[in-house]
């Protein structure tokens, strides 16, 4: 056992043993070294062999926590015993190297330091005349080009570097080119490709061309930057376009956190893409780094109850598919309108368009309402299903940005889980939290292609002078039947239970009820979406 003691052992050789030839085993090496944190790290490598006349270089090398050992073998040279060492073969040849700027070379030749802007470089290495170079290790946008030749009868390799820049939260990574002498190793030059100082975690990811395309809609916290000393951050909008992402800044951490907002009602919300750029520079503006945002701006028509976003609107189509909804600027009951009333005189093909689709969990496809001639159902209905309302996800089945709506957000618009409207043109009760809510029912008959599809309950909530209507599809319970005044609520945190508006035509007498119970998950949903909270809102 060799121990170096408390004394740093930084770039520098000494000679450990002098040992027997030993033709047969594998042979273990243990080192126990220290990195810069005062962390002990234990490293192992393996001879296969010890050969005599034959000298056996362990080099550790490495960033912060990230060490390394490796074996280099190469002939013993003749000389006394005190003094033998390495003949240096497989080295860079500095003179005849060509390097751009920031490229580094360490003392010995056999390590260079790639910075993280980027560089193309030419090296040149010396080796011996049956030499071969092997190039080991991949590291994304870095390419390399070998040779071997001879210049005035003096053999060399010659490697052409190319290195994009590496964006932010990237890590220090290794390229080796190896020179062997028909199957030994004679010596090997790293190239150590720095990684980029700016610290980044999170959602961002900058691709090649620095850009983090969402291709979707997004808000919240994107991610967390750090900065290196003597840098600075500074967010640019696009004139014209709103501030949808802001930057926070903890003074104490000096982390930046990068948030997208979002913005209620927004008639820009169709879908064009949002653009933002992050420029980072020295304090004084110098060295300038620019990173570019992008998100699809999407949003659905919403009105706010006590604090909660509601949709105005049911799900259709693809539950994430913003294409297939109704969206802000194809509102067909703009917000000085009511949509209650609206519901109450429309056209039945207003009514269809407006009305959304049925769905069973774990199918992100609307079932639409389907006429056979002899009855009503869905098409697609499964009697059984791969998902639950109330145990996946709330956002699974929701556009991006929005989700399911759990069981206190219904709770709000009853006073308990089983409570009968009756059939109030203007009625009011407390509800469970003890809010004042005005309320009313309404009914109507539906034609669909000439068959008359039946009695529809339309339901109008009101608090503090906003307006949420409630309407929907009657649910489908097997394969053969629809429940048509009965609404059942896609519902999230209940695995077995679920809201439901349950109705009876006004001749009927058994009035109008919204109660919380037991359904099974093969039953249709009608999905209703909240947003889901967000803590940036811009104007």
């Amino acid at each position: 056992m060799k121990d170096f003691g408390d004394t740093p052992f930084e770039n520098n050789k000494e000679t450990l043993f002098y040992l027997c030839e030993q033709k047969a085993g594998a042979y273990e090496v243990e080192l126990m070294v220290t990195s810069d944190d005062g962390a002990w790290h234990r490293l192992k490598t393996t001879f296969t062999a010890l050969k005599r006349n034959t000298i056996y270089t362990l080099k550790v090398y490495g960033n912060g926590a990230d060490l390394r050992v490796e074996v280099l073998v190469d002939d013993w040279e003749n000389g006394t015993s005190s003094e033998s060492g390495q003949v240096l073969k497989g080295l860079i040849d500095k003179a005849a190297s060509e390097l751009s700027e920031g490229v580094e070379i360490n003392e010995r030749g056999d390590t260079v330091f790639i910075p993280y802007m980027g560089s193309n470089f030419r090296l040149v290495l010396k080796a011996e005349e049956d030499a071969n170079l092997m190039v080991n290790g991949v590291v994304e946008g870095v390419t390399i080009a070998s040779q071997s030749s001879s210049r005035s009868m003096e053999p060399f390799a010659e490697v052409v570097v190319e290195s994009d820049r590496k964006m932010p939260g990237s890590v220090q990574e290794y390229i080796y080119l190896d020179v062997y002498r028909q199957t030994v190793q004679t010596g090997r030059v790293v190239l150590v490709f720095r990684p980029n100082p700016i610290g980044l975690s999170g959602k961002l990811a900058f691709d090649s061309d620095a850009v983090c395309d969402f291709a979707r809609y997004i808000d919240g916290e994107l991610g967390l930057i750090t900065l290196p000393e003597g840098k600075k951050i500074e967010l640019e909008i696009p004139q014209g376009e709103a501030p949808w992402m802001k930057i926070e800044v903890n003074e104490e951490t000096g982390v930046h956190r990068v948030i997208a907002g979002w913005k209620p009602n927004d008639p820009d919300a169709d879908g064009r893409v949002q653009e933002a750029r992050l420029l980072v520079s020295d304090i004084d503006g110098s060295h300038p780094e620019v990173y570019t945002i992008k998100r699809q701006n999407w949003g659905l028509p919403v009105v706010n109850v006590n604090g909660t976003w509601w949709c105005k609107y049911n799900l259709r189509g693809n539950v994430k598919n913003y294409s297939d909804q109704i969206l802000i600027n194809n509102d067909p009951v703009p917000d000085e309108q009511n949509v209650f009333e609206y519901l109450k005189t429309c056209s039945d093909e207003e009514l269809l368009n407006i009305m959304g689709d049925q769905y069973q969990a774990g199918n992100p496809e609307g079932l639409k309402l389907t006429h056979d001639g002899s009855r009503f159902y869905y098409e697609g209905y499964r009697t059984t299903v791969s998902g639950n309302f109330g145990t996946m996800l709330p956002t699974e089945m929701a556009p991006d940005g929005y989700q399911i709506p759990n069981y206190n957000n219904y709770r709000f618009f009853a006073w308990g889980d089983n409570c009968n409207l009756g059939y109030s043109e203007w009625g009011v009760f407390n509800n469970n939290l003890g809010q004042r809510m005005n309320y009313s029912v309404a009914e109507r008959s539906l034609t669909v292609d000439g068959v008359r599809y039946g009695t529809l309950g339309l339901y109008d909530f009101v608090y503090e002078n906003t307006h949420w209507a409630i309407f929907g599809w009657g649910h489908q319970y097997n394969e053969q039947e629809i429940a048509p005044m009965a609404i059942l609520l896609a519902t999230y945190g209940n695995a077995g239970s679920s809201w439901q508006l349950e109705g009876y035509p006004k001749s009927d007498g058994r009035g109008n009820w919204i109660k919380f119970g037991g359904q099974n998950s093969s039953k249709t949903r009608t999905i209703r979406c909240v947003k889901t909270p967000v803590e940036y809102i811009y104007e």
